[in-house]
């Protein structure tokens, strides 16, 4: 029971549940594998917000420093690169931390574009269509492809946005959970602390 289903509303039992790892179980989702990085911000000094979760401009500043950026993007690289992971979403905490980590990635010979709420319409369609043909295999970005956003293909999710958000991590988690004939499984790199925060989604 919960805000929806209560004891005194219309919907006051629930009948069946479907949990992700049930359903990982029988097939009808892409199994998870999760790697824990030590390159994490340190987020004891940072904010929340009302609505319980980080303050987005103090988790910025915890998040966008270069060493940290540098080291995280290094350190997600090479197990993409082991394992030869194809179709790869970072996701990130503001815009100037989006471009630090696709400056970065450039850096390493690799292009992603950044999609954010100031990208046009167009650019994002664009953007989007070409990651789902394979024209590239990373895409960047902030708070856009967390719902709505399905490309089954997705073999690797970096998580550089630390949560306190079960509902937030699930969502960005969630884009790896589609299943594919071109993927195994699917990995997810975690240098936000969000698993140690929420533990594994399945």
């Amino acid at each position: 029971c919960g805000p929806i289903c209560h004891k005194n509303h219309i919907l006051n039992k629930v009948i069946y549940e479907a949990n992700v790892g049930d359903l990982i179980e029988q097939g009808f989702l892409c199994r998870l594998r999760s790697k824990l990085g030590e390159e994490t911000p340190d987020l004891s000094k940072v904010e929340r917000n009302h609505g319980g979760d980080y303050n987005n401009s103090s988790l910025a500043k915890a998040a966008n420093k270069a060493d940290l950026v540098r080291a995280a993007v290094a350190s997600a690289l090479g197990h993409i690169r082991r394992e030869n992971r194809k179709c790869v979403i970072w996701f990130c905490v503001d815009i100037d931390h989006c471009k630090a980590v696709a400056c970065e990635l450039m850096a390493h010979g690799v292009f992603a574009p950044v999609i954010t709420s100031k990208t046009p319409p167009e650019d994002r369609d664009r953007y989007t269509r070409n990651f789902a043909d394979g024209l590239f295999q990373h895409i960047c970005n902030v708070n856009v492809l967390t719902e709505g956003f399905n490309v089954k293909q997705v073999d690797a999710v970096v998580l550089l946005r630390p949560t306190l958000s079960k509902g937030l991590f699930a969502q960005m988690v969630g884009r790896g959970l589609r299943i594919h004939p071109s993927k195994k499984d699917c990995i997810i790199l975690d240098y936000a602390h969000c698993i140690e925060e929420h533990g594994p989604i399945d």
